[in-house]
C-alpha cells in the first residue's frame, strides 16, 4: 500500500455544513417515526403549545421530551440505531 496525496481541505470545508444537514435529517427523521407511534412524548413549549421533539446546533443535539423511563428507552434506542445506521459514534 502506498501514500496517496494529501487532499486540499477547501473543499471538505465547504461541503462540510451539507453533510451536517443530512447527518441531521436522518436523527430527525428518528425521532419523529418514533413520536408518531407514540412511544415517545415531546414537550409542548410556549402559550401555543408548540411541539419540540429536537434542537440541533453545529455540534450538538438537544432531544426535548417529558421526563419518563419511556422516554429515556426511546432516546436510547433513537441513538443506538443511528449510531449503527450512520458510523458515527461519541467513542473512537
Amino acid at each position: 500500500m502506498e501514500a496517496t496525496k494529501e487532499c486540499k481541505s477547501s473543499r471538505w470545508l465547504k461541503q462540510a455544513p451539507f453533510l451536517f444537514l443530512i447527518v441531521a435529517q436522518g436523527l430527525s427523521g428518528l425521532v419523529n417515526q418514533i413520536a408518531r407511534k407514540s412511544l415517545f412524548t415531546s414537550l409542548k413549549i410556549g402559550t401555543n403549545k408548540v411541539d419540540v421533539k429536537l434542537i440541533q446546533f453545529v455540534d450538538e443535539t438537544l432531544v426535548i421530551c417529558e421526563p419518563s423511563f419511556q422516554n429515556y428507552l426511546a432516546i436510547k434506542s433513537i441513538f443506538k440505531c443511528f449510531e449503527l445506521g450512520s458510523g458515527l459514534s461519541e467513542l473512537p
